[in-house]
Protein backbone atom coordinates (compact mmCIF):
# COMPACT_ATOMS: atom_id res chain seq x y z
CA UNK A 1 0.00 0.00 0.00
CA UNK A 2 1.48 3.34 -1.09
CA UNK A 3 0.56 6.38 0.95
CA UNK A 4 1.52 9.80 -0.48
CA UNK A 5 3.76 11.60 1.98
CA UNK A 6 4.50 14.73 -0.06
CA UNK A 7 2.70 17.04 2.40
CA UNK A 8 4.27 15.63 5.57
CA UNK A 9 7.22 17.98 5.15
CA UNK A 10 4.84 20.90 5.67
CA UNK A 11 3.91 19.83 9.22
CA UNK A 12 6.90 21.46 10.99
CA UNK A 13 6.26 24.74 9.17
CA UNK A 14 2.55 24.63 10.09
CA UNK A 15 3.41 23.89 13.72
CA UNK A 16 5.79 26.84 13.78
CA UNK A 17 3.15 29.17 12.31
CA UNK A 18 0.52 27.97 14.78
CA UNK A 19 2.88 28.52 17.69
CA UNK A 20 3.67 32.01 16.42
CA UNK A 21 -0.05 32.84 16.11
CA UNK A 22 -0.70 31.56 19.62
CA UNK A 23 2.10 33.77 20.97
CA UNK A 24 0.75 36.84 19.14
CA UNK A 25 -2.76 36.16 20.43
CA UNK A 26 -1.47 36.00 24.01
CA UNK A 27 0.33 39.32 23.53
CA UNK A 28 -2.81 40.98 22.18
CA UNK A 29 -4.89 39.61 25.02
CA UNK A 30 -2.41 40.91 27.59
CA UNK A 31 -2.40 44.35 25.95
CA UNK A 32 -6.19 44.56 26.06
CA UNK A 33 -6.26 43.58 29.72
CA UNK A 34 -3.67 46.20 30.64
CA UNK A 35 -5.15 48.89 28.40
CA UNK A 36 -5.88 52.18 30.12
CA UNK A 37 -8.33 54.61 28.60
CA UNK A 38 -7.82 57.75 30.63
CA UNK A 39 -5.75 59.88 28.23
CA UNK A 40 -6.64 61.34 24.84
CA UNK A 41 -3.93 59.29 23.11
CA UNK A 42 -5.17 56.05 24.72
CA UNK A 43 -8.79 56.74 23.75
CA UNK A 44 -7.72 57.60 20.20
CA UNK A 45 -5.78 54.34 19.86
CA UNK A 46 -8.65 52.32 21.34
CA UNK A 47 -11.21 53.88 19.00
CA UNK A 48 -8.77 53.67 16.08
CA UNK A 49 -8.94 57.41 15.39
CA UNK A 50 -6.50 60.29 15.80
CA UNK A 51 -6.27 62.61 18.80
CA UNK A 52 -7.79 65.54 16.93
CA UNK A 53 -10.90 63.46 16.29
CA UNK A 54 -11.19 62.76 20.03
CA UNK A 55 -11.05 66.51 20.72
CA UNK A 56 -13.69 67.07 18.02
CA UNK A 57 -15.90 64.41 19.62
CA UNK A 58 -15.62 66.26 22.93
CA UNK A 59 -16.36 69.58 21.24
CA UNK A 60 -19.40 68.40 19.26
CA UNK A 61 -20.87 66.41 22.16
CA UNK A 62 -20.39 62.83 20.97
CA UNK A 63 -18.34 62.36 24.13
CA UNK A 64 -20.09 63.96 27.08
CA UNK A 65 -18.57 65.63 30.11
CA UNK A 66 -19.09 63.71 33.39
CA UNK A 67 -20.21 60.67 31.38
CA UNK A 68 -17.27 59.91 29.09
CA UNK A 69 -14.71 62.27 30.58
CA UNK A 70 -13.94 64.72 33.37
CA UNK A 71 -12.48 68.13 32.60
CA UNK A 72 -10.03 70.03 34.80
CA UNK A 73 -8.26 73.31 34.27
CA UNK A 74 -4.66 73.21 35.47
CA UNK A 75 -2.30 76.13 34.87
CA UNK A 76 -4.72 77.60 32.31
CA UNK A 77 -4.72 74.32 30.36
CA UNK A 78 -7.66 71.99 29.96
CA UNK A 79 -6.96 68.42 31.04
CA UNK A 80 -9.33 65.62 30.03
CA UNK A 81 -9.48 62.42 32.04
CA UNK A 82 -11.58 59.80 30.30
CA UNK A 83 -13.74 57.24 32.06
CA UNK A 84 -12.66 53.81 30.88
CA UNK A 85 -15.99 51.97 31.16
CA UNK A 86 -17.87 54.75 29.39
CA UNK A 87 -15.39 54.73 26.50
CA UNK A 88 -15.74 50.94 26.17
CA UNK A 89 -19.54 51.29 26.13
CA UNK A 90 -19.28 54.05 23.53
CA UNK A 91 -17.22 51.81 21.26
CA UNK A 92 -19.82 49.04 21.52
CA UNK A 93 -22.55 51.33 20.15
Amino acid sequence: MNIPYENLELIPELLHKLSNLEFQLKQLTNKKESLKLTKVSEVAAYLNINKLTVYNMVKDGRLKENIHYKKEILNNKIKYTFIENAIKQYKEL
